[in-house]
């Protein structure tokens, strides 16, 4: 359900970068994040990001597990991490991504 709430929304976002009527409300909540943590400002900002994010998520390999149980636990940076770093880099190289 999460994956789903995720792409929600990535939609929501890309909508509000887009122009779209329906999302215009979006801008100032995303401006108002952005002020309060230090995030990005604007919707193109956030969908870049997020759009990183999710291509990294759908290697679907297990580095990525690795890293993002590293980041959401905030536990320390080893050699292991490094590794599962590197590891999704050259995935995100043979599929074109950059």
């Amino acid at each position: 359900m999460g994956d789903r709430r995720l792409w929600q929304v990535h939609v929501a976002l890309q909508r509000a970068r887009d122009g779209e009527p329906d999302a215009a409300g979006l801008g100032e909540p995303v401006r108002e994040a952005g002020d309060d943590c230090h995030l990005p400002r604007t919707a193109d900002d956030f969908v870049d990001r997020l759009n990183r994010a999710l291509t990294v998520l759908l290697l679907d390999i297990p580095a990525v597990r690795t890293l993002a149980t590293t980041l959401a636990l905030q536990t320390p940076q080893d050699t292991h991490v490094q590794a599962a770093y590197e590891q999704i880099r050259a995935a995100c190289t043979t599929a074109g991504i950059s």
